[in-house]
């Protein structure tokens, strides 16, 4: 299946997760700055209608008439022999960028007016940075052009993204501190660690990489906040398996069993099959 084809199975488990139909259930709302937490339709449709918005705005005076051409008519086969074809594809690399660009700033934006809400909420925001391509940001949050980041080596373009995103983050952090009462718990955590070269997310063979890659894979920024309770819960070692079952137990009084964390090798040629690399991560 291609990266976007989510089995419907798995879509509806995400969406309809029980961490958040539990804090639902004791007054929490869900809000989704990620676009797979429950009751979230209405505010993506807003941050995306937002977003939209404001890279119109961004792109007028630049190609608009061939914008316009290209992008609403109704006969677009008939336009591309009208239009240069490099200018209407450097115009739809670019818009892609600044929406990308512009997705990040909104959600950082929507972030810190969490706070403002008096019900109290749980928050999920998803960024695909610094990893992910395309990269728009450099160290001071300055829009990169697809020539800036082509003249540049994937990984000088991930340093300057990451140093931007920590800055943002940080800066971020202090401002939902100030404004919260009681305090937050905030969680900082990676979905996945980056690709090691050679390492491919559709291959069909989930056993075929070598311990070095898999341990690079599996290696997650994983940082916890949690204000006034118990800090020798916490260990090295844990994973996201464990971490609302953590949350609930501190602060909800709840008695979930902690489980092993362990490791499973799957990808996107591979929704329902999972390999237990644990063994081979820890003891090799």
């Amino acid at each position: 299946r291609g990266k976007g084809n989510w089995p419907r199975a798995l879509q509806i488990l995400i969406k309809f997760n029980k961490v958040c139909k539990n804090l639902v259930s004791m007054g929490y709302q869900c809000i989704d700055l990620a676009h797979f937490a429950i009751e979230a339709g209405l505010l993506s449709r807003q941050i995306n209608e937002e977003i939209s918005r404001n890279v119109d705005n961004m792109l007028a005076g630049e190609t608009t008439i061939t914008r316009i051409l290209y992008d609403e008519s109704i006969f677009p086969v008939f336009f591309k022999g009208l239009v240069n074809e490099k200018v209407t594809k450097s115009m739809r690399i670019t818009r892609a960028r600044i929406s990308k660009r512009e997705d990040i700033l909104l959600k950082f934006r929507k972030l810190i007016e969490i706070p403002d809400i008096m019900q109290p909420t749980l928050t999920i925001l998803h960024l695909l940075i610094p990893y992910h391509s395309p990269y728009v940001f450099d160290r001071d949050g300055n829009f990169v052009t697809l020539e800036e980041q082509e003249s540049k080596s994937r990984r000088d373009n991930y340093v300057e993204q990451i140093k931007y995103l920590n800055k943002r983050i940080l800066e971020s952090i202090d401002i939902i501190i100030e404004k919260s009462d009681p305090k937050p718990i905030i969680i900082i955590q990676a979905d996945e660690g980056s690709y090691p070269e050679g390492y491919n997310y559709v291959e069909p063979n989930l056993n075929k990489y070598p311990v070095d890659m898999l341990r690079h894979k599996f290696a997650i920024f994983n940082a916890y906040y949690l204000p006034d309770a118990d800090q020798s819960y916490l260990y090295p070692s844990i994973s996201p398996v464990n971490t609302f079952r953590l949350i609930f137990n501190l602060y909800f009084n709840k008695n979930y069993e902690l489980l092993r964390d362990k490791h499973y090798n799957t990808n996107y040629a591979n929704f329902y099959r999972y390999v237990d690399v644990t063994e081979k991560i820890e003891n090799n």
